[in-house]
């Protein structure tokens, strides 16, 4: 059976590490083994956890990407024989890297020992020419999104393609109403996606003088926390399954974060208003699956959704239908890419 091996450089976010053991683990067509950089407790617990072969190989050194390029170059000139070594012992078909550190890290002995490699991107891509250069050498790049696709050289785009990121639907009973213990049936709760806490206060003085009734604005944030008034309430709320159970989700926020949160609302018929930008225009089609603002102003956004509030129901008709991709149907796909490679 070919295989496939996962570098893990110990840099990738929370998020990116489990979005790779989830892949890994769901990979039924390809022996699967990871490749840790150094010792790192917390990762080697979650791989033994998943019964996921893992090797470590001491690489001492890190590239950070928006660092100077000829220290880089020089970490990755000086990493080149364990991996390589690594790869002539253990001879993976391909390899496939989650963080681009990891990617440059890999790149020139992959190369070296004929190995294929992809590389998932998880950000936009803001770096020089040259560390660009290097990373969009990869023979396939999966873009989680088109906005995101677009910051890659012009030169990677035929080897690009587009895949966005699998949905894991919880059925865990939430819901921000019971959550919050809102009692007052008259009461409206908006979920809301912003880094800005000065327009959320000022949207929900706005929505309070327009419905004239006691206002809930609730983001998905890491940690709980309440802000209390006496028509105004503010609250954080960690959920996987946010902003199930909101009167309507507005969203300020223009980074493929909010990915999950919005297709989270329209398998539970959550109504969108969503301030436009690059990244709405790609998820949110308006006036189908939701609704475009054309401002970042309280105000404006106010009256947009008192005049649109009783359209609402056919939009959440619409993008109820919505199939993101599920786990499986994501690493079928990838499969297909590591066999055509």
């Amino acid at each position: 059976m070919k295989s496939i091996c996962f570098p893990i450089s110990g840099n990738e976010s929370q998020k990116n590490l489990d979005f790779a053991i989830n892949i890994i683990t769901a990979i039924k067509n390809y022996e699967v083994a990871v490749c840790l950089h150094t010792e790192n407790k917390q990762i080697e617990e979650l791989l033994k956890k998943h019964r996921i072969k893992y090797d470590v190989i001491n690489i001492e050194h890190k590239i950070f990407p928006k660092e100077n390029f000829i220290k880089n170059f020089f970490v990755s000139y000086i990493s080149s024989p364990r991996i390589f070594s690594y790869l002539l012992d253990n001879k993976p078909n391909i390899l496939h890297s989650f963080d681009i550190s990891a990617s440059l890290m890999w790149n020139s002995a992959s190369r070296m020992s004929g190995q294929k490699i992809v590389l998932s991107q998880s950000t936009k891509w803001d770096y020089s020419y040259f560390i660009k250069s290097m990373a969009s050498t990869a023979d396939k790049i999966i873009s989680p999104s088109k906005n995101y696709a677009a910051s890659l050289p012009a030169t990677a785009h035929s080897k690009t393609v587009v895949m966005y990121p699998f949905m894991k639907w919880e059925n865990d009973g939430f819901d921000l109403k019971n959550e919050l213990n809102i009692k007052d049936d008259s009461a409206m709760v908006f979920a809301i996606s912003s880094s800005d806490k000065a327009k959320i206060i000022s949207l929900g003085e706005k929505l309070n003088a327009i419905f004239n009734k006691k206002i809930y604005l609730i983001m998905n944030s890491k940690k709980p926390f309440e802000l209390k008034d006496t028509d105004i309430e503010i609250a954080g709320v960690p959920s996987t399954s946010f902003p199930k159970g909101a009167d309507a989700f507005v969203v300020y926020d223009d980074d493929l974060d909010i990915y999950a949160d919005v297709k989270n609302a329209f398998h539970y018929k959550v109504p969108v208003f969503a301030v436009r930008n690059s990244v709405t225009l790609e998820l949110i089609e308006d006036g189908e699956t939701g609704f475009l603002i054309n401002s970042t102003q309280p105000d404006p956004i106010a009256e947009k959704i008192a005049s649109l509030w009783d359209l609402r129901g056919q939009i959440t008709d619409i993008a109820g239908k919505d199939n993101p991709s599920s786990l499986k149907d994501y690493v079928n796909e990838l499969e297909k890419i590591y066999g055509n490679l």
